[in-house]
């Protein structure tokens, strides 16, 4: 089992760099935070250090998600089987 989530840590994370490369070779700016709209051309990114404004005409936001917990499934962190 570790070997398996050794792997799957190692696929993700090149997935990762490969999409975040592609993004810098096409001039996209990446910033990451939580937003909120100020208006409908304005969008605030609270970060980790600070806060920033952005304008814009259009505006892309690509959320996260968080993995599925059916309740049928039981889950206890550091469980190996």
């Amino acid at each position: 089992m570790s070997d398996l989530l050794y792997r799957c840590h190692h696929v993700v994370k090149t997935e990762v760099d490969v999409i975040r490369n592609q993004m810098s070779r096409n001039g996209v700016t990446m910033l990451f935070g939580d937003a909120s709209f100020i208006d409908p051309h304005t969008i605030r990114i609270a970060g980790e250090q600070e806060s920033v404004e952005i304008r814009g005409d259009h505006i892309l936001l690509a959320v996260g998600t968080e993995p599925a917990r059916p309740k049928t499934v039981p889950f206890r962190a550091g469980q190996n089987h």
